[in-house]
């Protein structure tokens, strides 16, 4: 049972945001004097649905998504336990995907802007209308590394394939993947491949007339 504009009386509090709650008890006589007993709206709670059983009450959890839910444990098809923990699957799984739309989201956006010098930290969290710290953390959680490191690679490794490709100087190279300072960019490159541009592109060269 799903309940619509319950507790709409003022109250001496003000809440910024009332808490979602659904009563699930196999018992009608419980769930009412649970209902009517608890002062919803003084206590910063909004009472949204009602189930019989832990099967019902899983499905209507699906769409009116409660914050808190308030269950007897001894229920029939679902107990209230089992209940419980088929929520907090459901919502560790949303969290996972919802990380990973955040981090393919941000590698797309580095693809496409990586050659910009101005590409920072905090562009990528405008872009994506998050904080740095929540970001940072997020993005860590699903790629192993850091967004600087995680930058430097896609750079690096777009670098390394245009010194195999093409003819282009290192300093044209370097403004390409988003080095405005070509002294900086063979620095990094080194401390990645150890060995300079010119010389990697060298014992390439070297490698493929020796192969043929």
């Amino acid at each position: 049972m799903v309940w619509q504009d319950r507790d709409k009386g003022e109250s001496g509090v003000q809440f910024p945001y009332r808490y979602r709650v659904m009563l699930v008890d196999d018992e009608e006589e419980v769930r009412e004097g649970v209902r009517e007993k608890v002062e919803w709206n003084r206590c910063g709670f909004e009472l949204v649905a009602e189930a019989s059983n832990g099967q019902e009450a899983w499905e209507t959890a699906k769409t009116v998504a409660p914050d808190v839910v308030i269950t007897d444990i001894r229920m029939p098809f679902m107990s209230g336990l089992e209940l419980c923990q088929q929520i907090s699957r459901s919502i560790a799984q949303k969290r996972n995907n919802a990380t990973q739309l955040v981090a393919e989201e941000a590698k797309t956006y580095i693809q496409k802007h990586y050659s910009n010098p101005a590409l920072s930290l905090e562009s990528v969290c405008t872009h994506l209308h998050l904080s740095v710290s929540h970001f940072s953390t997020l993005f860590k959680q699903e790629t192993g590394c850091g967004f600087v490191n995680y930058l430097t690679q896609v750079r690096l490794t777009q670098a390394a394939w245009l010194l195999d490709n093409t003819d282009s100087p290192v300093g044209e190279i370097a403004q390409q993947v988003g080095y405005s300072e070509p002294a900086y960019f063979s620095y990094v490159f080194k401390k990645r491949y150890g060995v300079s541009p010119m010389k990697y592109r060298y014992m390439k060269e070297k490698s493929e007339d020796g192969e043929g």
